[in-house]
């Protein structure tokens, strides 16, 4: 409550004062300090594993893009890690996109 709350602060607007809270049609708070798959688990770079995060990030044959902080290599990890390699693999995606056109790729069952 209180993040959609600082959301309507930040992007409210005279014509639409509460834009996250009045869009929200509900969520769930999970802690994951207490889920068994990850006890509150979060990357961190390992010796001998130079590089790996900027392949992780690489484009996969021109169609499949991660991000997530575990593939920024300076902010790991952290939520501005994570949102920084969204927004570029957003703009990544997008540049993509505009080279290919908005032509389905082959083999694509896409009605696009």
């Amino acid at each position: 409550r209180r993040l959609l709350l600082q959301l309507d602060a930040m992007f409210g607007s005279a014509s639409d004062p509460t834009p996250a809270t009045s869009s929200c049609d509900g969520y769930v708070v999970k802690d994951w300090a207490d889920h068994p798959f990850t006890y509150g688990a979060y990357s961190h770079p390992t010796v001998g594993a130079d590089g790996v995060r900027q392949a992780l990030a690489s484009p996969v044959h021109g169609v499949l893009l991660f991000a997530g902080e575990a593939t920024h290599e300076a902010i790991n990890p952290c939520l501005q890690g994570a949102m920084e390699t969204g927004e570029k693999a957003a703009g990544l995606a997008l540049e993509l996109l505009a080279e290919v056109g908005s032509q389905p790729a082959a083999g694509s069952r896409s009605r696009l």
